[in-house]
């Protein structure tokens, strides 16, 4: 394999793992409902790093069949989760 075609192929894999929030899979909760992350097939579990940016809308707890989004006031805020293949799913989480 030459250089160029190497330095694409590597190119291409670390671009794979970006995540833009573009890419986000809207989802809407209302206060106290929970959407579990595992069952519903968005990312490939035991997902772990569970991060949301206003945890005063939304959170992340572990859950019996893993992790879960749980709404917490009215609002809009970015949440994601990190498969156990390493790549990361963002959602637009919108709590009414």
């Amino acid at each position: 394999m030459n250089s160029t075609v190497r330095t694409a192929a590597v190119t291409l894999c670390l671009l794979s793992f970006g995540v833009r929030a573009d890419d986000a899979v809207p989802l809407s909760l209302k206060v106290g409902e929970t959407y579990d992350l595992c069952a519903s097939g968005k990312v490939v579990c035991p997902a772990d790093s569970g991060i949301c940016d206003d945890t005063a809308v939304a959170t992340q707890r572990e859950g019996q069949k893993g992790l879960q989004i749980v709404g917490v006031k009215a609002g809009t805020t970015t949440c994601s989760a990190r498969s156990i293949n390493g790549l990361r799913q963002v959602f637009r989480v919108t709590v009414k």
